[in-house]
């Protein structure tokens, strides 16, 4: 197989005129007057830094007094002084006293409604600030100064004090959180209330000062060459092909036959490593045909820009440039991320909270945030050459720079030193992750039972499709159960019911493998449904036990020829059985193979590539199609695919493409290497599927391998207080979704399947020492 090279933006900053003054976040200095602050402090650096930048002076003398409380005067002066801000003297507040040292910055504040005071006309200037207020002050200036701060890339659990702080503070101290400004003790608490010591804010004005400088003087340039090999860059239905003969590499884009415009070439900012404040301007390059107006979009679960135009379209040594102000739209997203009502309140709770609070997490898909740009307009024909992708922190910058820039930065700037360096891992890097990867990896598979009987306050039961007699009282490790069945109740009218009840455990013996055998309405077979408050793990020694959809973990061999040249017929399709996806037999054909994965005789894995009809349960009709994959691999070549007439199974071209024909349940595969099944050693198909679908209260699941599922590996609704841990998850997904709407919506089905998935909300869910591998979505 074919490594991915890991690729990550590194930024490198070059301070830029602006109008905010921002003093030094990095000086030589390290010498302080101060004799109440010593080397060995935790807080003796910050304190070193805002006294060379002048934000902070002593108290009295050559003292500093780290542990005094800041009070809130001194607050908005340091914040005034960070910001380079023109004081101002005002009446507002009937306890400041005019000319002090803090009334010009207060009034300042009070001008640009960094604060506001309390409703008895006074500031309190000398009240301890607390750090719910001084988040809300910070938070307010970041808004008044036009700043784009940098997220955290860490996803930060709720803070455990989170309902002490105030309704009015709440938005500003998740906000600064999550800037990694504000950070929470050593206990996870915020401690909302409690007053600041002048070493803490000495921290926390290092951390601001630093994080303004990162974000007014960011770049990147993701030139061709990167562009093409960035796993986080997005292109809409397009070939891609890096083109070395000119001066610089360019990207050649030809647009897809069977897809509609527009199209579009973008990045997910949240995956990638770029700063955001690089995000106040994005500059798109390119080489193309079209005369339609360039426009950008940006887009997330809570937030979509509209059509964007850029702010300046001009032309580079025979290419177009277009230049789009997005640090706004970006700013409105978070906002809107923070004060959205909850995206998910259909599956159940119903309150009306912001997206952020209600999820408790930096949630990966609500932040997820892609920046398209759209350079050919609504053309429906274009081709393309792109040049480079960039974000500016300033608009001269982003107008600045040029296609020869490019080139120059391609040519001789692609050090570390260099603006925008986009850093390629070298073989010696990536071996190294490998090897880490590959010490993690048999940790997991070999990690020992963690759960025994003795945790249990219940009752135990046992299951053993090695040793297991449906006969036993499935009571003890010698008398276990062999059939999952025995672990529910059947009730008239085709419900289901567990009789392990909260508290109990379920233990599987380790080398068991356990098949399908619950039929369930929405996904087709399951192999257990689980039940809140139960426990599931392990017994025994060996390989962790198996639970798949798989028709046979050890493989399917028995294929035959058919009239088509290399198309080869799965035989075994006659099983009798329950009713499968499409209302027939529960035969691999009837029930939607998810994935065909084979291993050959020197134990390489690959996989087959599903092909889908425009009408699955039609495949053959007039006029059918099928649905183009792209660029596809088969773990054994890569070769690109196309929509082709399906008038028959010759529709098959590649090695290991294969599809259904539902009428009659018989699955065709092609290859051109003889029957598959003495080619290879095995041939697994894996029907459509979920594993285990559990309730989601209270459940513990340890060391269990979820292998070979056409649909998913675990799935819950509501979950809380939900742990798995030392599982695996393998070979996962394939399946079609939607296939109620094939005949009306022929196109509206896709191929889908999840590792772990949770449709619901979730408080305290837990996946840990988990492995992952070949999970379709």
């Amino acid at each position: 197989m074919m490594v991915k090279r890991i690729l990550s933006i590194i930024i490198a900053f070059a301070m830029l005129t602006a109008m905010t003054i921002i003093p030094s976040a990095a000086s030589n200095e390290t010498t302080i007057p101060y004799t109440d602050v010593k080397e060995t402090d935790w807080f003796f650096d910050c304190v070193s830094e805002v006294y060379h930048s002048n934000l902070m002076i002593g108290t009295a003398g050559n003292r500093f007094e780290p542990q005094t409380a800041m009070s809130r005067a001194m607050f908005i002066t340091v914040l005034g002084r960070l910001d380079g801000a023109e004081q101002s003297e005002s009446d507002r507040f009937s306890d400041i006293k005019k000319n002090s040292w803090y009334s010009g910055y207060v009034g300042w504040a009070l001008d640009n409604n960094i604060v506001a005071g309390y409703e008895n006309n006074t500031f309190k200037p000398d009240s301890p600030v607390s750090r719910e207020e001084a988040a809300t002050f910070i938070s307010r200036y970041i808004k008044y100064a036009d700043i784009m701060l940098d997220w955290s890339r860490k996803i930060p659990d709720k803070f455990k004090d989170n309902d002490t702080i105030s309704a009015w503070a709440e938005d500003s101290v998740f906000e600064i959180s999550l800037s990694s400004i504000f950070v929470g003790d050593q206990n996870g608490n915020f401690n909302a209330s409690s007053g600041l010591t002048r070493a803490e804010a000495a921290a926390i004005f290092t951390r601001l000062a630093a994080a303004v400088q990162k974000s007014q003087s960011a770049s990147a340039i993701v030139s061709a060459y990167d562009m093409i090999n960035t796993p986080e860059m997005l292109y809409s239905n397009m070939d891609t092909v890096l083109n070395t003969q000119e001066e610089y590499p360019v990207m050649d884009f030809e647009v897809h036959e069977y897809f509609s415009a527009p199209w579009y070439i973008g990045i997910n900012y949240v995956e990638s490593d770029i700063n955001a404040g690089a995000l106040e301007y994005t500059k798109i390059c390119y080489k193309t045909d079209s005369n339609e107006t360039p426009y950008l979009k940006i887009t997330s679960p809570v937030f979509e820009s509209g059509n964007v135009e850029p702010i300046e379209v001009s032309e580079e040594d025979g290419y177009k440039a277009a230049v789009f102000k997005t640090g706004d739209l970006i700013r409105t997203h978070r906002e809107n991320y923070l004060t959205a009502e909850n995206p998910y309140e259909e599956y159940g709770k119903k309150e009306n909270l912001a997206a952020l609070i209600n999820l408790n997490i930096r949630s990966l898909y609500s932040t997820y945030l892609k920046i398209a740009v759209y350079p050919f307009g609504e053309d429906e024909n274009p081709s393309a050459d792109v040049l480079y992708l960039a974000f500016f922190g300033d608009e001269d910058s982003a107008k600045a720079f040029t296609a020869s820039d490019s080139a120059d930065y391609f040519k001789n700037g692609r050090d570390e030193n260099s603006d925008g360096y986009i850093a390629q891992a070298n073989d010696e890097i990536i071996n190294k992750y490998k090897d880490e990867m590959s010490k993690r990896t048999e940790e997991i598979l070999n990690a020992e039972n963690v759960v025994t009987p003795d945790d249990i306050t219940g009752t135990c039961y046992y299951i053993s499709s090695v040793n297991g007699d449906d006969s036993n009282d499935g009571l003890s490790p010698e008398t276990p159960w062999r059939s999952l069945t025995k672990l529910w109740r059947y009730i008239p009218g085709g419900e289901h019911i567990s009789i392990a009840k909260p508290g109990d455990g379920v233990f599987f013996e380790r080398g068991s493998v356990f098949y399908s055998s619950l039929p369930t309405n929405y996904s087709g077979d399951s192999v257990l449904s689980g039940a809140s408050g139960v426990t599931y793990a392990a017994y025994g020694e060996g390989d962790k036990p198996i639970l798949t959809g798989a028709v046979d973990v050890n493989g399917s061999m028995n294929w035959e020829a058919t009239d088509y040249e290399n198309v080869w017929k799965l035989a075994d399709v006659t099983l009798p059985g329950k009713i499968g996806t499409f209302g027939h037999e529960d035969a691999p054909g009837y029930n939607d193979v998810g994935n065909i994965v084979v291993t050959d005789k020197n134990g390489k894995t690959g996989w087959g590539i599903k092909v889908i009809p425009a009408n699955p349960v039609d495949p053959y009709a007039e006029g059918s199609v099928t649905l183009e994959i792209g660029t596809v691999s088969n773990g054994f070549e890569t070769f690109e695919t196309a929509s082709v007439p399906c008038e028959n199974p010759s529709a098959l071209k590649h090695n290991l493409e294969y599809l259904h024909d539902f009428s009659d349940g018989s699955i065709y595969m092609y290859y051109n290497g003889g029957n598959p099944g003495k080619v290879f050693d095995n041939i697994v198909i894996v029907k459509r599927g979920d594993i285990m679908p559990t309730d989601g209260c209270d459940v513990l699941i340890d060391n269990i391998a979820f292998k070979y599922a056409g649909s998913g590996g675990l799935s819950t609704g509501d979950a809380s207080n939900f742990t798995v841990q030392n599982c695996t998850f393998e070979w996962i997904g394939g399946s079609m979704q939607n296939e109620n709407n094939y005949i009306d919506s022929p196109l509206g089905c896709c191929r889908f399947g999840n590792g772990i998935q949770n449709w619901a909300n979730a408080d305290g869910f837990y996946i840990k020492n988990c492995y992952f591998n070949q999970i379709y979505d």
